[in-house]
């Protein structure tokens, strides 16, 4: 029974160790393709550990680790990640190394319960348990979101985490193992002790780092904010200038009508009434919905596409109150239309669609452009070589996703689409 229960802990610590490890890494290969070799990597490693120890006994199995699991495992995992270099070594050795303690303490608080295999068993599945549902919780969203966008920092934390990990290893499994050396176990406890110190030391560093990221995205978004609002107040006093040189200059349009009906002359008075209804409605502001953000936005960039001849049809009905920030709602709705307008440069159907409604407190959007260029998407987020393009999108799929909210980037009939609900 003893035996049974080991092999079963030993089926549970591997897989657990596979499941944490895909929790806080990005493949570059689908999931079909990663399932596929990771499914084969635990089957063909569980049965040579399983075989080892039956053969050859616990202690050879914890030796043989290193080359039938580690370093076949570390070896997939860097070929098919997507962030690679200090940032992959740092989330390998940190998985590794929990599942490492556990194993360790598994197998002293069963032999200190008389090696029944039920206490090993039930640790090497409880605990891995917890640690998964603790990543999920508070630990997996923000630190994908820093290996994607924190560059410094990962050579000093990876290097820290190879040198707790391979101590521990060392010391619990050579010369020999940890069981077979009892006076050495207080120092290995004491050593695991300082385990979860180290790294919440490092976590809160890279807490810090995921602080500054979030507030430099904050003060671009501010800074965007002020951007269109002085650019809303130059459109205004351009179209405020219009009207006062318009009102000023009404009294003599009058009497030039006037005299055109006394004198008969009516086709020349319509086109005359023409050309001023025309001056009017180009010297107006245009309100394009009751929200103040989306009408700045909208403002602004209908008078740039106009400077670059391009037609913006927006069909936005937004009411003033939204559950969206101001801020937030601006900044996606500026990136998505600087993004078509760039799209659009090198394109000869000059045309940007713009979408906007709530429903159920919901807000959606669309902006629908023609494009040129292909478009290449990783993750479902297209790739932009110029960085402050990408920055932008970027900054759209954070907001989004800070909201719990839904987004996508596709292409359709020829024409690039970006939606959102949030």
């Amino acid at each position: 029974m003893p035996e049974i229960l080991r092999d079963l802990s030993i089926i549970a610590i591997l897989a657990h160790c596979l499941i944490m490890f895909m929790m806080l890494y990005e493949s570059r290969f689908s999931r079909a393709k990663t399932y596929a070799a990771l499914i084969t990597l635990y089957v063909v490693a569980v049965t040579v550990m399983l075989l080892v120890v039956h053969f050859y006994g616990i202690q050879t199995a914890g030796r043989v680790m290193v080359p039938v699991c580690i370093l076949p495992s570390l070896l997939l995992f860097l070929f098919m990640a997507k962030n690679r270099g200090a940032r992959f070594l740092f989330t390998f050795c940190l998985v590794d190394t929990l599942m490492l303690v556990i194993l360790i303490l598994s197998r002293l608080f069963d032999a200190l319960l008389g090696d029944t295999g039920a206490a090993m068993l039930l640790i090497r599945l409880l605990f891995p348990l917890l640690m998964e549902y603790l990543l999920v919780k508070y630990v997996r969203k923000p630190y994908l979101r820093l290996q994607r966008e924190a560059k410094k920092g990962w050579l000093a934390y990876s290097l820290l985490s190879v040198m707790f990990y391979l101590t521990i290893l060392i010391d619990a499994f050579y010369p020999k193992i940890i069981l077979e050396r009892p006076g050495e176990i207080p120092q290995l406890v004491m050593f695991l002790l300082l385990l979860p110190v180290m790294y919440l030391t490092i976590f809160t560093a890279l807490g810090r780092q995921l602080a500054l990221l979030a507030g430099q995205e904050r003060q671009h978004a501010l800074e965007l904010q002020i951007k269109l609002t002085g650019d809303r107040l130059k459109l205004w006093e351009e179209k405020e200038r219009s009207l006062n040189i318009l009102k000023h200059d009404l009294k003599h349009q009058v009497l030039l009508l006037d005299d055109y009906i006394k004198s008969g002359q009516y086709e020349k008075a319509q086109t005359y009434i023409n050309a001023l209804t025309e001056h009017i409605d180009k010297s107006t502001p245009k309100n394009f919905c009751q929200n103040r953000a989306a009408n700045v936005v909208l403002s602004y960039y209908q008078s740039v596409a106009q400077e670059k001849g391009i037609t913006l049809r927006a069909a936005v009905n937004l009411p003033e109150a939204l559950r969206v920030d101001e801020i937030d709602l601006a900044v996606i709705l500026s990136n998505a239309l600087d993004n078509a307008i760039h799209a659009l440069e090198r394109c000869p159907d000059k045309t940007i669609s713009v979408k906007g409604f709530t429903e159920a407190d919901t807000l959606y959007l669309e902006v629908k452009n023609p494009f040129q260029d292909s478009v290449v998407f990783e993750d479902g987020i297209p790739l932009s070589k110029q960085e402050q393009h990408g920055y932008g999108t970027r900054s759209i799929v954070t907001i989004v996703e800070r909201y719990g909210g839904i987004y996508s980037f596709s292409v359709e009939q020829g024409s690039f689409v970006f939606r959102c609900s949030m």
